[in-house]
């Protein structure tokens, strides 16, 4: 019996076991925080599917990194719904059957316990906490990539072509769920490539999984114009900056999964136990396995390293995260004494609760637009008085953008979705040479006759210099600057005239 047999043939009571931590994990990570407020690029999808389906086409041509299938379900889950957070975060949270996908898919590769425990980790894995119940496509991208890599075994498998239907289908929705996970399908090549070596049973031919191919691509092209549009705007597009080796490797290994697995080993030890003991590990998909996780984030790596366009970002590495997840599942399984494997997976679950749960107050580390929008309705009562906001989208760098009658909207797509009371005078990202000027208009034509105004902005160096020059510029105007609160990190500032 080899060790994948072994490995198969552990299951019953363990598997069990894994259960009530994995759904658990599921609530507390994943449903909890879809109540809270959108965060930032939430509201920028929200903003282009206000208007219906049609209209959410010609805005998803403005405001790249949408899908035309996670907006066509969640324009579908508002008019059931309504127009609520949970709501329009459904379509995100039913993408959730990528667990199920994983543990078949587990199943087939590594075993019944390894892909237990993949579930579990995969449940607990940051990047996947932080956009699987969200507005954003990456959660049905990560949806696709999954579906299509099963049905690829299971077609080289039987030769059925309705998995080799499916296949194409899933792997073509990939696409066009985001194609910043075009690299995925690298992986399908890599895994084809080495099932024929012979190692297993190969049902289909090389020029049918080519015809597949070809079809995906055909089905791809009309994301062409996207992608030139990625690359011609390049890195003034993004606020990503150019990675080093040190990201590059932390995308191949979870510190929460890592320090989990050494946190239990550390108290196995103390108990006086050895817990590398009958270690062992299913090899056979090794190879793959490691192939997959390091493809995704390597490709992405080298383009943003050697290009202008860096694209290197954790959710843009996703398709990386169920290889991790299987891997993950694979170590934990390997452990001889089933206790130590307990104290594992309960560390990753408690680990993940605490970091990405507790620490964050379940909110996935998002700014509270909707709290900070709430105070400023609370403490202005003139809809005169003028309210600075400084634009958190990364497009809104230039002076110029805020003229764009575009852009105008969407590049304050938070206040769009949170209304708030007064007179707005938007603000660019960032206070440059170009910005002072367009400020001392501000403050000569709106502010010098008022009473107070307010500032609003995430809390951030941009936001904080803008603070401190407006001190400085209406000081001697007698106003005072006080803060009203920071509500998740949005700072909202109230300059108040002072009786001289």
């Amino acid at each position: 019996m080899d060790r994948v047999s072994q490995f198969r043939g552990r299951a019953g009571e363990e598997v069990r076991f894994i259960w009530p931590p994995l759904i658990l994990a599921i609530v507390t990570l994943w449903i909890i925080p879809m109540g809270t407020s959108l965060g930032l690029d939430e509201t920028g999808n929200d903003w282009v599917i206000q208007g219906g389906l049609q209209e959410s086409f010609a805005r998803s041509g403005l405001w790249a990194g949408t899908s035309w299938i996670s907006n066509a379900l969640m324009i579908a889950a508002r008019s059931i719904g309504g127009d609520r957070e949970f709501v329009l975060r459904m379509p995100a949270l039913f993408a959730a059957a990528i667990t199920l996908l994983l543990y078949l898919l587990g199943k087939r590769l590594v075993g019944q316990l390894a892909a237990a425990y993949a579930c579990l980790v995969f449940v607990c894995l940051r990047d996947v906490v932080y956009v699987v119940s969200t507005m954003r496509p990456y959660s049905l991208a990560l949806l696709f990539v999954t579906g299509a890599m099963f049905c690829l075994v299971r077609w080289l498998d039987t030769g059925s072509v309705w998995f080799g239907l499916a296949y194409t289908g899933l792997a073509a929705g990939t696409l066009h769920a985001h194609y910043l996970f075009a690299p995925a399908l690298l992986v399908h090549l890599i895994y084809f490539l080495w099932r024929s070596r012979g190692l297993e049973p190969l049902q289909v031919r090389f020029r049918t999984v080519a015809c597949a191919w070809a079809s995906i691509c055909l089905l791809g092209l009309p994301l062409v114009p996207n992608l030139r549009q990625l690359l011609s705007r390049g890195v003034s597009s993004l606020y990503l900056g150019r990675p080093n080796t040190g990201d590059f490797l932390l995308s191949l290994a979870p510190p929460v999964l890592l320090g989990s697995i050494v946190l239990a080993v550390l108290l196995t030890l103390s108990a006086g136990r050895d817990p590398l003991r009958n270690f062992r590990m299913p090899d056979a998909k090794a190879p793959f396995i490691a192939a997959w996780i390091l493809i995704p984030s390597a490709v992405l790596f080298l383009v943003s390293v050697l290009t202008e366009t860096h694209v290197f970002a954790e959710r843009y590495i996703l398709p990386s995260s169920p290889a991790i997840a299987l891997a993950g599942g694979c170590v934990i399984a390997g452990f001889g004494s089933e206790s130590v494997r307990r104290t594992i997976a309960s560390s990753v679950a408690i680990c993940a609760f605490l970091v990405f749960g507790v620490h964050e107050s379940f909110s996935r580390g998002l700014h509270d637009w909707r709290a900070a929008a709430a105070a400023v309705r609370d403490y202005v009562h003139d809809s005169s008085t003028p309210v600075l906001v400084v634009s958190g989208f990364t497009e809104a760098r230039e002076l110029g953008a805020l003229q764009d009658p575009r852009y105008v909207d969407v590049l304050y797509a938070p206040l769009v979705r949170y209304p708030i009371p007064g007179v707005l005078v938007r603000l660019p990202l960032v206070m440059t040479a170009e910005t002072e000027p367009y400020l001392e208009s501000i403050v000569e034509n709106k502010l010098t006759q008022k009473k107070e105004f307010l500032l609003f902005g995430i809390d951030s160096y941009s936001t904080r210099e803008y603070r401190s020059w407006l001190s400085g510029r209406t000081g001697p105007l007698h106003f005072t600057s006080r803060s009203l609160g920071n509500y998740g990190g949005i700072q909202v500032t109230v300059f108040s005239r002072r009786e001289p």
